[in-house]
């Protein structure tokens, strides 16, 4: 067996002879351990003397084409490596899809580079398989390397491109909510000359039709939804203050509604009394509501569930508002295109000398008189009673 610290002290003792240092006295080494000595030597003078190093490194061109399946190109990335490095096994027992779930792209480009990094001076690769296998611990085949270099090549596994194109259109998303970008329906998408359109050709046919008629019998009627209780949007609040809370009798009674519904003549006069349709659980007027309720003469009361206005009340409305103030003359009756008082009903279909306009959809805020120049006073002063009542503390609850 040859002993280390002979070796180093015989070393030491031929250096010291060409320097011309004292000598250094030493057991009677073996033939074994003289050869390893001259041997060391050697390789140590020539390291020493030599003032050059040549490095030699092979390169080659390697072309993959493009109508190469994915198979083919592990292939192709398996015998290279196996040329490279004897212990790589393309022997793969594993599951293929579960491969696809394991690694992230930027564990697969670690592994890579740290399989291909290569020696500067012999332009062979530094670690083996096994080193690699070593270092990352879950990547537990050889057959890992060729396709780690495809999916790479891919710019990831197709599960990881589904899963980034996700993240995409989640972060999009979230951009638009924070920016309150509205969002709506492809039926909601018409565009600004096709009604522009639909309107001009309504409001010609009107006023073609307009010389048959008396002005007090051209009527537009139309239904307007009230909150049941007014809030103000503004207040006063804290600097940095994260949510600000105001004070309502009752939240139900800012999201639901009663309903009005007036009719207005071409001459500018009011026809007829106005409906008005309350909202009420029961869907129907108790004995001791009835009792409790203001008696106008120039009101007709109903109510909904909802106090919305459905067929049935529509048909109400008909009966005891537009045909006593009709009567039996010739009338013109404009109104919007809500499917509960379409045509298609057969609401007007049994009266006398009465024709009815439908308004063309998406145009009632343009050219509909009720919403341009009428309906919005009915909201202006039910908001002025709550401001006073808020401003002024009064124990009055107007919603009920």
């Amino acid at each position: 067996m040859i002993n280390a610290s002979v070796v180093c002290s015989l070393l030491t003792e031929k250096f010291s002879q060409s320097t011309g240092s004292r000598k250094i006295s030493l057991q009677s080494p073996s033939a074994r351990e003289e050869e390893v000595t001259n041997h060391l030597a050697e390789l140590l003078n020539t390291i020493i003397n030599c003032h050059e190093f040549t490095v030699e490194s092979e390169i080659s061109l390697d072309y993959i084409s493009d109508d190469l399946t994915e198979d083919e190109i592990d292939q192709y990335a398996v015998s290279e490596d196996s040329e490279l490095d004897p212990d790589f096994n393309d022997t793969d027992n594993d599951d293929s899809d579960g491969l696809l779930q394991k690694f992230s792209l930027d564990y697969m480009k670690k592994v890579i580079e740290y399989y291909d990094e290569r020696n500067p001076l012999t332009g062979k690769r530094r670690r083996s398989w096994k080193g690699v296998k070593r270092r990352f611990k879950r990547v537990t085949h050889s057959s890992y390397i060729s396709r780690f270099r495809a999916y790479i090549e891919k710019g990831g596994t197709r599960t990881q491109k589904w899963e980034n194109i996700n993240n995409y259109v989640y972060h999009k998303f979230e951009q638009a909510r924070e920016s309150n970008l509205p969002v709506i329906t492809t039926k909601q998408v018409t565009s600004k000359e096709e009604v522009q359109h639909s309107a001009d050709e309504f409001v010609s046919t009107v006023r073609n039709l307009l010389p048959k008629y008396n002005p007090d019998y051209v009527i537009n009627t139309d239904q307007s939804g009230i909150q049941l209780e007014f809030y103000s949007t503004r207040t006063l609040s804290f600097k940095g203050e994260r949510s600000t809370a105001i004070n309502v009798r009752s939240k139900n009674a800012t999201t639901h509604s009663f309903t009005v519904q007036p009719c207005v003549s071409l001459s500018g006069k009011l026809v007829g009394p106005l409906f008005l349709c309350l909202k009420e659980p029961a869907g129907y007027l108790s004995e001791n509501v009835r009792g409790r309720l203001f008696k106008a003469p120039n009101i007709v009361v109903s109510c909904s569930k909802s106090g919305k206005l459905t067929t049935d009340l529509v048909k109400f409305w008909r009966d005891n508002v537009l045909l006593p103030s009709i009567a039996s003359h010739h009338t013109l009756l404009i109104s919007d295109c809500w499917p509960g008082q379409s045509n298609i009903t057969g609401i007007y279909d049994n009266i006398n000398k009465l024709y009815r306009l439908e308004l063309p959809k998406h145009t009632t805020t343009q050219i509909q008189p009720l919403d341009l120049f009428y309906n919005n006073q009915h909201k202006y002063i039910a908001r002025r009673m709550f401001d006073r009542v808020l401003l002024d503390g009064l124990d009055i609850n107007l919603s009920e």
